[in-house]
């Protein structure tokens, strides 16, 4: 299943995702010894087993709302506008609609639909407020640096790959019961979960740091998990 959209699957929108880290000092991914215990989980508690459902129900319902030929409609996608000439391939004209075409001749980012990408992530009940609101800075840092780059055609520079997990192919539906606690609890009373690697996913796993906020378990920031060890992604 692919989540990397073609140029015309993009004036669908992409959730896609960037270069860049925004988060690279302060991102709970972060991979210093102060951020997760390192050694063995003793036990986990019932909260934690409570939350590792939880993030189960988030990858599957994720994979749904990502699905390249039928994909859900709960996320709003991050869209984009497009120049119109006389070389435009009709098929893909006829797919505009007048909010998607760009009155310049290069591609920009519709900036509305960052608004309504970030207002459909909160309704999910899945990411916490401080995700959100860097999710969103980068997405408009990345939407500037994408209008300054006079882009002609070609897919979005700066969304190439999904924007949640940045791959371009997601983890297995049959991995995610493989989920499991990767270190002890943390602080904020959240866990680190890992989803291991898959050769699906050229053998990168996830880590998904979650803490409890307004009394659910909530994601807060994701990290890859590359040859045993994590890479800070932030918000990209």
């Amino acid at each position: 299943m692919k989540s990397a959209k073609s140029l015309s699957i993009c004036l669908l929108g992409v959730l896609a995702g960037s270069c860049g880290n925004d988060r690279a000092a302060k991102s709970a991914a972060s991979v210093s010894d102060s951020t997760f215990v390192k050694n063995p989980v003793a036990s986990v508690t019932k909260q934690p087993d409570a939350c590792s459902e939880r993030i189960k129900a988030f990858l599957n319902w994720y994979l749904i709302q990502t699905d390249y030929e039928h994909p859900g409609t709960d996320i709003k996608s991050v869209s984009f506008k497009f120049p119109v000439s006389a070389n435009t391939d009709s098929a893909f004209l006829a797919k505009l609609g007048p909010d998607d075409r760009s009155p310049t001749k290069y591609i920009q980012i519709n900036e509305p639909s960052i608004d309504r990408y970030i207002e459909s992530l909160k309704k999910s009940g899945y990411f916490s407020v401080s995700y959100l609101q860097e999710k969103k800075a980068s997405l408009e840092r990345r939407g500037k640096a994408l209008n300054a780059a006079h882009m002609e055609d070609g897919e979005a520079e700066g969304f190439e790959a999904d924007e949640i997990f940045w791959m371009m192919e997601l983890y297995d539906k049959a991995n995610i019961s493989n989920l499991k606690p990767h270190s002890s609890p943390l602080k904020n009373n959240g866990v680190v979960y890992e989803l291991p690697p898959t050769a699906n996913n050229d053998n990168v796993g996830y880590l998904l740091y979650t803490k409890g906020e307004n009394g659910r378990c909530v994601i807060d920031s994701i990290a890859h998990l590359r040859d045993g060890k994590p890479e800070t992604l932030g918000n990209r």
